[in-house]
């Protein structure tokens, strides 16, 4: 585990801290001595900000578990030859070295994991050489930090449709691990995890009542000059800021399902879209060149090499067999662009792709042409929190859900509304086309589907069915092994 958390710091390393001279400091075993690192509120800082950096790494966020192999299992690119190294991922042989490849890195998450849990081990221990504010927010952070990189674990490996399988909640669930140590962290069952899930979303919560973003009208006006002369609490949406937290709770409670945790997730939604500094886009909050619609971020990850990565989303040659691109035709299909009124006037078709080669090249995360090269990468927007209120509103209040839709596909141009007659059963329709149509390159479009149990999606050939066999990666055969863990 020590070994995990040096990767960890040095990773925080990359971003130039002063204290990274700490981080050399090695015991004979080569091991860093992180009791010593944490012994002051700059070693947990540079902890904290190592894990963003962990988060930001190719195989995590920084491109596999956003718009490359996450997407590429929602199939929202062109179907790939067998000559591409993503070709197995595409047709789901998880078991095939290739596939297995991609599926057993998001494993991965869990070194993110033990740095956070060493920082936490040792937080409460070195409380008084904090600033009160500095604690309770390093401390929120890496709570719902942890909660959120286990959750995401969950929505890759665990079960598909667990709000309609009761009997899953009895079921082993991943390793959700609190403790920063070498030995094997039992798997609890799916309820016990999602209250261990909850606990640390909930416990960041009340933390971060500190946070800088959060409304507290008895703060006097230098509450915050001393702990932000340099500048640390700055840019909130680029950290696990306190209405990241509530996004995360009303994410957690959408996946568990049922009407009572619908509408604990609707009104942990509509507090961030209230409250929150994502708003929807509008004429005053973006412009023409911003593609990933920055103004809507609740959360985003930098990632420094984004732009480089992001080069496999192009259509290229045709002997560009690792293209990641849409069909033209499903694009005119996704975008609607047979209706003037919709597709047509769409800022989603008409800022985040070009047209080049053999098909759309998805464009959010890279620069418009002359604008500095993109470093941030959203991870949660403030248009899922409208896509999770209507989702919930759906079951008592039909106009309700079918006006927070519209209010979404205004911001982005459209001119037809959702008609208030629709049916319960149209607006699930559409629903599902704003995910399809908003998640681009963000990765999330997989979990939607997998939340919900489709059985079949877009793209998704006839021979291939939506079940577990398709929606749960399969654990690392050592993990299997030497963890004894059920899947």
């Amino acid at each position: 585990m020590k070994k995990i958390f040096l990767y960890i710091l040095a990773a925080g390393c990359l971003a130039g801290f002063n204290s990274c001279k700490k981080f050399l400091d090695v015991t004979a075993s080569n091991q860093i001595k992180s009791e010593d690192l944490l012994s002051n509120e700059s070693g947990f800082k540079d902890a904290l900000m190592g894990v963003y950096i962990g988060m930001g790494q190719y195989n995590n966020y920084g491109a596999m578990q956003s718009y490359i192999a996450t997407d590429i299992l929602a199939q929202q690119y062109k179907p790939l030859v067998n000559l591409s190294i993503y070709f197995q991922l595409q047709a789901y042989n998880y078991q095939h070295q290739a596939g297995r490849r991609y599926t057993d890195m998001f494993w991965d998450l869990y070194k993110t994991i033990a740095g956070i849990n060493n920082a936490l081990t040792q937080i409460d221990k070195q409380q008084s050489v904090f600033n009160p504010i500095n604690f309770k927010i390093i401390k929120g952070e890496l709570l719902a930090l942890r909660a959120y990189l286990h959750f995401d674990l969950l929505r890759l490996y665990g079960h598909e449709n667990y709000q309609g399988r009761p009997e899953l909640a009895s079921f082993p669930a991943i390793p959700y691990i609190t403790v920063y140590n070498k030995g094997v962290t039992p798997q609890k069952t799916y309820a016990e995890t999602f209250d261990l899930l909850l606990k640390d979303v909930q416990d960041a919560v009340v933390l971060l009542h500190e946070d800088p973003v959060y409304p507290n009208a008895s703060r006097p006006a230098n509450y915050y000059t001393n702990v932000n002369i340099d500048g640390f609490y700055n840019n909130r949406n680029s950290r696990m800021n306190y209405y990241a937290a509530k996004a995360l709770e009303a994410r957690v409670y959408t996946w568990m399902g049922g009407t009572a945790n619908l509408q604990k997730a609707a009104q942990a939604a509509r507090e961030v879209i209230d409250n929150g500094m994502a708003k929807l886009i509008n004429s005053s909050n973006s412009g023409s060149m911003d593609r990933s619609f920055a103004a809507e971020h609740i959360f985003h990850l930098e990632v420094y090499s984004l732009a480089i990565w992001a080069g496999a989303l192009k259509s290229g040659s045709a002997a560009d067999y690792n293209a990641l691109f849409v069909d033209e035709t499903a694009f005119n299909t996704i975008y609607e662009l047979n209706d003037p009124q919709v597709g047509a006037v769409d800022k989603r078709q008409i800022m985040q792709f070009v047209q080049d080669g053999n098909g759309r090249t998805p464009v959010k995360l890279a620069a418009a042409p002359g604008q500095t090269a993109n470093k941030f990468l959203p991870v949660m927007r403030v248009s899922e929190m409208y896509y999770i209120e209507a989702e919930y509103e759906l079951i008592n209040n039909r106009v309700k859900a079918i006006q927070l839709l519209n209010e979404v596909r205004r911001s982005r141009g459209i001119l037809k509304d959702i008609p208030e007659s629709a049916t319960v059963d149209q607006v699930k329709l559409e629903l599902t086309k704003e995910y399809q149509k908003d998640f681009s390159a963000e990765g999330q479009l997989f979990f939607y589907y997998k939340r919900n149990g489709f059985d079949t999606f877009r793209g998704l050939p006839s021979t291939i069915k939506g079940d577990d066999k398709l929606y749960m990666l399969p654990y690392p055969q050592n993990e299997l092994e030497l963890g004894n863990r059920v899947q």
